[in-house]
């Protein structure tokens, strides 16, 4: 794990962790995936928190299960940091 130094109200990347992306209809959780020969995605309970899989060509289009890009700087999302919190611990010797 790293650790990223910023002011608040900064813009940071965020990038994937492998798992698929969760998506929520408020009520439960979904994985974003692609069954076999379709053309369109959607939500799967089985899909949620799973690693992601290698996608493949379909004659529809890719199938398998989706997540965020893992290289920050091409995921098309950024994050603001909106407060930090700061720990300082010191001696004092006399």
């Amino acid at each position: 794990m790293s650790n990223i130094i910023t002011s608040v109200n900064t813009s940071v990347p965020i990038k994937g962790t492998g798992k698929t992306l969760g998506i929520t209809n408020g009520t439960s959780n979904y994985g974003l995936t692609s069954g076999s020969g379709s053309n369109y995605i959607s939500g799967r309970t089985d899909a949620y928190d799973v690693s992601v899989t290698s996608a493949s060509q379909a004659a529809t289009g890719i199938t398998g299960k989706f997540g965020v890009t893992t290289d920050a700087s091409k995921s098309g999302i950024v994050g603001t940091v909106t407060r930090t919190q700061i720990t300082c611990k010191y001696i004092i010797k006399y």
